[in-house]
C-alpha cells in the first residue's frame, strides 16, 4: 500500500471522509524535520504490512490548518482514526509505539476475513473494552468473566437465563448491538 501525500486542508478531510470504514493511520511531519525523516522508510514498511489501513502523510507547513485543528504541536506526530473519529496520538519518532497502537487498533478478526463487523456503517468495538475493568454481576463460580476474558472458556450466569456485564471503554462510544463470542 502506498503512502498518499495531503496536499492541502480540505483533501485531508476528503481522504478521512472516504475511508470511513478502515483505520486511517496519519504521519504529521515537516520537510526539514530530521527525525521524520529518519521514521519515513519505517512508516512506508507498515503501510506495505497493514494493507487494508489508509496511511496518509501531512506536511504541516503545506496544511497548516488541518495540524492546528487536529492538536499537533509536535513533529512527527502520528494520529490514528476510525470512522473519522480519533482514537489514538502518538508524538515523536516512536515507531515501535506506532505499530503497538496499530495492531491494537487493527481489528485483525475482520481484516483478515475481509467481511464487514456486522451492521453495515458500524465497527468493532472490541479493541476499546478496558477487559481490567469489566464485570459480570451474575456470573457462575465455575464458568466467571475473567475466565472467557482471557480465552480458558465461557461466561455463564449464575442464577437464571439473564447475564448482567458491565463494560467499560477507553472512549466514548455508541453501542448497536452486542455480540458475545
Amino acid at each position: 500500500m502506498v503512502v498518499k501525500e495531503i496536499m492541502h486542508d480540505p483533501q485531508f478531510q476528503e481522504e478521512l471522509n472516504a475511508n470511513s470504514m478502515k483505520l486511517v493511520v496519519v504521519d504529521f511531519s515537516a520537510t526539514w524535520c530530521g527525525p521524520c525523516k529518519r521514521v519515513a522508510p519505517l512508516y512506508d514498511e507498515l503501510s506495505n504490512k497493514y494493507d487494508r489501513a489508509v496511511f496518509l502523510k501531512v506536511d504541516v507547513d503545506k496544511c497548516q490548518e488541518t495540524a492546528a485543528s487536529q492538536g499537533v504541536s509536535a513533529m512527527p506526530t502520528f494520529i490514528l482514526y476510525r470512522n473519522k473519529v480519533k482514537v489514538a496520538k502518538i508524538q515523536g519518532a516512536d515507531i515501535v509505539a506506532v505499530e503497538s497502537k496499530i495492531k491494537q487498533l487493527y481489528d485483525a478478526a475482520c481484516a483478515a476475513s475481509g467481511e464487514d463487523c456486522g451492521v453495515p456503517g458500524q465497527m468493532d468495538l472490541s479493541s476499546f473494552i478496558m477487559k481490567n475493568q469489566c464485570e459480570a454481576l451474575n456470573d457462575s463460580d465455575d464458568h466467571p468473566l475473567s475466565a472467557f476474558i482471557e480465552n480458558r472458556g465461557y461466561i455463564e450466569s449464575d442464577c437464571d437465563q439473564q447475564l448482567i456485564l458491565s463494560l467499560t471503554f477507553t472512549q466514548s462510544v455508541k453501542v448497536h448491538s452486542i455480540k458475545v463470542s
